[in-house]
Order: structure tokens, then C-alpha cells, then sequence
């Protein structure tokens, strides 16, 4: 059966999505919280209001994964300061709902948007202002690059991460993938990615796809030169992505802080592309990922 395929204009962006929905099981949500509750230990401290006031990086995470049907969740990582929430709300009621009502226990913020950023969909479900000038208000959600200090003074009114934005430490912590420095360390007989130690938006990332050599796979001297260009990187087993009608897929759920409960499941997104690199591109794909 053909997906009916809808699309939607998003600061100019075509966003191709689809209302097949995936489930996102109670022993999944459960796996995920877990994560989290080991994840907030090592990524890397700032002070920023949500670490000062209830221990925790951010008001807001996601975890990009996926997961067997033995309920084994796989996380490619823990997106501190994700972007998509407004795409999600238009395309999961469930996320909405659930977003609407974890809403009403968060302190008020704004999203702060740098004016270098090319485009954000937070305006589909907050009130956003463009800067580094600071708005009317007390806290914020900054979208801005860590290089960027006109903003590093409202780190203290900061929601989520900051100098910290794409720190990926805590993964090393976590066993989830180890630090290399040239690539006589690289294991070219098995599948790998190698991902920056500070970064986001797939920014960097390279795939060695041994046995299959899929779309967005990188060759061996890519992959060379882009670690003598970072000096060093994390090398991370590859994790297949979940086979699609369009290519490959992955999920990206959302987490908020309860003040009172702790991470709460949102439900998310799922993201299919014929291509290993699966992000929001034009042949890019999104559905409803529902609890």
C-alpha cells in the first residue's frame, strides 16, 4: 500500500511527511528514561537555569535511535537542544498534546534565535525572537553556535545547553564510543562513524558502510582526511538504521523535564532517506512516532 504523502512549507523549507504512524512501546519509553538519567551525569556542565535549578542539561531532549523488536534501544545519541519540535507538533497530535501539558509545569522562556541561524520551526509552537539582542523576558532557549559570545551572557537564563551545544563526552562515559586521534586506530574490517568531539547537523560526519558501501557512505580517504582536518574524533560502531519503503529510517523522540516527575516521553518523529546521512533533506521523509 502507497503512503499519501503531504507537504508543508517551513521557513521555506519543504518538509515531506506522511501520517503512518510508528509505537513507541511502554519498555521503549522505559530504556529511553534510563538513558537519560545516566546521560545528564556526563554531558559536560555549564551554568546555565536548568542545570542550577533542577540538575539537568536542558528543559528538552531527544534521542536519535532506533530499536529491535526485543525492545532493545539503540541511541546514535542524545540531542541536547534538538530542533524539530515545531514539525513535530504539526505532524503528531499525540507529541502535542503531551508537549501542551509538560508546558504547563515549565517556567515561561523564550526561543532566542541567532540571526546567523538560516531557519528554525520553534515559531510553530513558541514565541520566538531573533538576536543577540535579549528580548523582554527572563529565560530562553538559544539557538545560537557556542562560538558565538554575544551570547554567553544570558547563559545564567539559558533553558538548555550553550558553550556546551554538541559536546559529545558524555558518549565516551557511556561506552557508547571512544576518542581516536589517526587512523592507523581505525577498524576498517568492521562498519563505523566517525562523528566530531563538539558539533551538530551531521556536521563532519563520516560513515565507513563495510559489507555495503549504501548512499552516504564515505570513503577510506574521506575518512582520513577528515580526521587529520579535526585532529581527533569519536569513532562509534555503526548502528543500522530500520529498513523503509524510502531508504533507510531512524527515530528521534523527544524528552521533557518534569520538574516534579522527572523525563517524560513525548513521542516523536520517525525520519526515513534512501541515504545513510538521515536528516531533513528534500528526499527526507517524517512520520508520527505515537506512545
Amino acid at each position: 500500500m502507497s503512503r499519501k504523502i503531504f507537504q508543508m512549507s517551513v521557513m521555506g523549507w519543504d518538509v515531506n511527511y506522511c501520517l503512518e504512524q510508528m509505537i513507541f512501546s511502554p519498555l521503549l519509553v522505559e530504556a529511553g528514561r534510563n538513558i537519560l538519567l545516566q546521560w545528564q551525569k556526563y554531558f559536560p556542565a555549564e551554568t546555565n537555569y536548568t542545570k542550577k535549578e533542577f540538575g539537568v542539561p536542558s528543559l528538552i531532549v531527544r534521542l536519535d535511535c532506533v530499536f529491535s523488536e526485543e525492545a532493545n534501544l539503540q541511541v546514535f545519541e542524545v540531542e541536547e537542544r534538538p530542533a524539530g519540535i515545531g514539525i513535530c507538533v504539526k505532524i503528531n497530535p499525540c507529541f502535542a498534546e503531551r508537549l501542551a501539558v509538560l508546558r504547563e509545569r515549565w517556567p515561561v522562556f523564550t526561543v532566542l534565535v541567532s540571526e546567523d541561524r538560516r531557519g528554525s520551526d520553534d515559531y510553530l509552537w513558541t514565541q520566538v525572537s531573533i538576536g543577540p539582542q535579549k528580548p523582554s523576558g527572563n529565560l530562553f532557549l538559544i539557538r545560537a553556535e557556542p562560538e558565538q559570545i554575544e551570547f554567553h551572557e544570558l547563559l545564567p537564563f539559558s533553558v538548555s545547553s550553550l558553550l556546551q551545544k554538541g559536546n559529545k563526552a558524555y558518549g565516551e562515559r557511556m561506552g557508547w564510543w571512544k576518542k581516536v586521534f589517526d587512523g592507523q586506530e581505525l577498524p576498517w574490517d568492521i562498519s563505523f562513524v566517525l562523528k566530531p568531539v563538539q558539533g551538530s547537523k551531521a556536521r563532519g560526519l563520516e560513515i565507513w558502510d563495510l559489507a555495503q558501501n549504501r548512499p552516504g557512505s564515505s570513503t577510506r580517504s574521506r575518512i582520513l582526511r577528515t580526521l587529520a582536518e579535526y585532529g581527533s574524533m569519536y569513532l562509534q560502531p555503526l548502528i543500522d538504521p530500520l529498513e523503509d519503503e524510502n531508504g533507510w529510517k531512524i527515530l528521534r523522540i523527544f524528552y521533557g523535564y518534569d520538574p516534579l516527575g522527572g523525563w517524560i516521553c513525548l513521542g516523536g518523529l520517525w525520519n526515513s532517506r534512501p541515504n545513510l546521512r538521515i536528516h531533513g533533506a528534500k528526499d527526507a521523509l517524517f512520520g508520527p512516532v505515537v506512545l
